[in-house]
C-alpha cells in the first residue's frame, strides 16, 4: 500500500445552538483547521442566529477529511451560510478520496436551514459525503446543495472520477429517508437519459416542518420547469418534501431554489 508524502487535513467543526433569555445563541464551538465558523451574527432579529461557515484551505484534497456537527435545541433558530463553493482537488494516489461528513441534530421546537452553495469537482477528483440528519416532531429542518460539472472554464465538465453523496434523514426516531447519489462520469456517461440528460448542474433540497401546510400539488405549480430547467418535487411520509432541480444556468439555479426557500418559510 502507497504512503502518502504530503500532509492530509483533518478539519472539525462542532457546534451547538440553543435559546437563552429570548436570544439565540451559540454556547460551544470547536473548531480544527482547516474548518471554522463565524461569529454569529443577528441579520433578522435575536431570534435567529446566522452563521458561515469556512473552510480556510480553499478545498478538498485527496486524503483529507472534514467532519461537520451541529446541534439546535431548545426553540433556538439557526442559519448556516457555507462561505463559498467546496472545491474537491483531484487525487493524489490511487483509490485515495476526499471525504466529508456531515452531522445535524434540531430538537424541541427548534429551526435550522443549511442553504445551498456548490460542489466543484475538479477533474480526477474523488469525493465522498455522508449526511445525517435528526429531527424531532416539533422542529424544522432545511438542507440544500448543488452539485456542479466541474470547472467549465478550464474545459473539466464530467472529468472528476466520482463523486458518491448518501443523505440519511432520522424523523421522531424512525427512518424517514435514505437517498444516494453516486457519479463515475469517466466510466458510465452522465449527460444521457435517466440520468442529468442535457443538463450540467443537478440542485437538491430537503425540508421537513410540522408548520408545512401547502398542498404538494400548488408547490408543484409554483415550481418552474422549462427549457432552461427541470424541477420536481416529492413528498415524504408521513411529513416533508425533497425538491430536485436540472439546469444549464447556475444563477437560474439558484434563483429558483431561493424562491422554493422562500416559499416554504414565508
Amino acid at each position: 500500500m502507497k504512503t502518502a508524502l504530503y500532509q492530509t487535513l483533518q478539519g472539525k467543526l462542532e457546534l451547538s445552538f440553543t435559546k437563552q433569555r429570548g436570544k439565540t445563541r451559540m454556547i460551544s464551538c470547536y473548531q480544527q483547521p482547516p474548518l471554522k465558523s463565524s461569529r454569529v451574527l443577528y441579520t433578522h432579529g435575536d431570534d435567529v442566529a446566522t452563521v458561515y461557515l469556512v473552510d480556510t484551505s480553499g478545498g478538498i484534497a485527496s486524503g483529507d477529511r472534514n467532519d461537520i456537527s451541529i446541534t439546535a435545541s431548545s426553540s433556538s433558530t439557526v442559519n448556516l451560510i457555507p462561505q463559498s463553493s467546496t472545491k474537491i482537488y483531484p487525487a493524489r494516489l490511487d483509490g485515495e478520496l476526499s471525504l466529508q461528513t456531515i452531522d445535524l441534530t434540531i430538537s424541541d421546537n427548534s429551526s435550522l436551514y443549511w442553504h445551498p452553495e456548490t460542489t466543484i469537482p475538479f477533474a480526477n477528483s474523488r469525493f465522498k459525503q455522508i449526511i445525517n440528519i435528526s429531527v424531532d416532531a416539533s422542529s424544522t429542518f432545511y438542507y440544500a446543495d448543488i452539485l456542479s460539472p466541474g470547472r467549465e472554464k478550464h474545459n473539466e465538465k464530467f472529468q472528476y472520477e466520482s463523486i458518491d453523496s448518501k443523505m440519511s434523514i432520522v424523523y421522531a426516531g424512525k427512518q424517514l429517508a435514505y437517498d444516494r447519489l453516486k457519479l463515475q462520469p469517466l466510466t458510465i456517461p452522465i449527460r444521457s437519459l435517466g440520468i442529468l440528460d442535457d443538463f450540467a448542474y443537478y440542485g437538491s433540497c430537503w425540508f421537513i416542518s410540522p408548520t408545512l401546510g401547502q398542498p404538494l400539488h400548488e408547490i408543484q405549480k409554483k415550481m418552474q420547469s422549462n427549457r432552461e430547467i427541470r424541477s420536481a418535487v416529492t413528498s415524504l411520509d408521513p411529513i416533508g418534501l425533497h425538491a430536485r432541480w436540472l439546469s444549464n444556468d447556475l444563477c437560474l439555479l439558484k434563483e429558483e431554489m431561493n424562491t422554493f426557500f422562500n416559499l416554504m418559510t414565508s
